[in-house]
């Protein structure tokens, strides 16, 4: 438990203070075990959200093959 809000905390400071390296870790964490940011207990509008948003920040780059890998989760996500 914890650990958890630790590791919460850790992520909401890095999203507010170096967005780059939190969506390339949020991106890395995704392709790392994509059945579990599917399945994950979230609520499902977030999960869309925050796909959504990941898939922005990568097209504002023009690296297309993440906005792929991404929607391809987007889609399965919706499909729950």
């Amino acid at each position: 438990m914890a650990r958890d809000r630790a590791l919460d905390r850790i992520l909401k400071e890095m999203s507010a203070t170096d967005r780059d390296a939190f969506m390339e870790l949020s991106y890395i964490a995704i392709m790392h075990e994509p059945e579990y940011a599917v399945s994950m207990s979230h609520d499902k509008q977030e999960k869309v959200e925050a796909i959504e948003e990941l898939i922005e920040f990568f097209k504002s780059q023009e690296r297309y093959e993440e906005c792929a890998n991404l929607v391809k989760i987007l889609n399965q996500i919706k499909e729950l």
